[in-house]
Parts: structure tokens; C-alpha cells; sequence
């Protein structure tokens, strides 16, 4: 993409890790762990590990969060972009439903 440029990347790994309620995953676990160790906010979809998250007070945005800052800086085309979506295995609740695709 034009004018973008290349951010350095790291992969880690948490110092240490722990269980949660709810059966998360071992990818979520350890990006909460991570989050918590690094003060840092996480996207995440899943309904239990933004809850995990919140308990935590840990920022989260999920994938209709990144949609709508992209549209918002002129990245992508909303209504496009959540047509595709709605084409996917992407879940969202049916609260949410009428607020995108009305």
C-alpha cells in the first residue's frame, strides 16, 4: 500500500500462564496472559475471552471494531466490507444485527 510502512515484529510468549472460566482456548489464555503482562489491548471475538478480558480490565475491539476504524480512515468501503462479512462463518449477536446491517 502506498505511504504504509513495515512495523517491526515480535513474537512472544507470556512469562507465565494461567486457566480460566469458560473453556478458553490456549491462543486466547496466553493472548490475555501476554495482554495482562504488556499493558496491552487485544482484538478478540469470542464473547467469554472479551469477558476474561474486561474482568482483567484489558481494552479490546473485535473484528466490526478494526471495519469500522478502517472505514473511518478512509481504508475500506463499510457496507461492502460487511456484505463479505455477512457471507462468512463470522457470528455476531443478533442485538448487533440490525445496528450493521440494516
Amino acid at each position: 500500500m502506498p505511504g504504509s510502512q513495515a512495523l517491526p515484529l515480535e513474537i512472544k510468549r507470556p512469562e507465565a500462564s494461567e486457566s480460566f472460566p469458560f473453556g478458553l482456548g490456549q491462543g486466547e489464555t496466553e493472548a490475555i496472559c501476554l495482554a495482562t503482562e504488556l499493558g496491552a489491548s487485544l482484538l478478540l471475538d469470542d464473547f467469554d475471552a472479551r469477558r476474561v478480558a474486561a474482568s482483567r480490565s484489558i481494552p479490546t475491539t473485535g473484528t466490526l471494531g478494526v471495519l469500522i476504524l478502517a472505514h473511518r480512515h478512509g481504508h475500506i468501503e463499510i457496507s461492502t466490507s460487511l456484505s463479505r462479512l455477512g457471507t462468512t462463518s463470522f457470528h455476531m449477536t443478533p442485538a448487533l444485527k440490525p445496528k450493521f446491517f440494516a
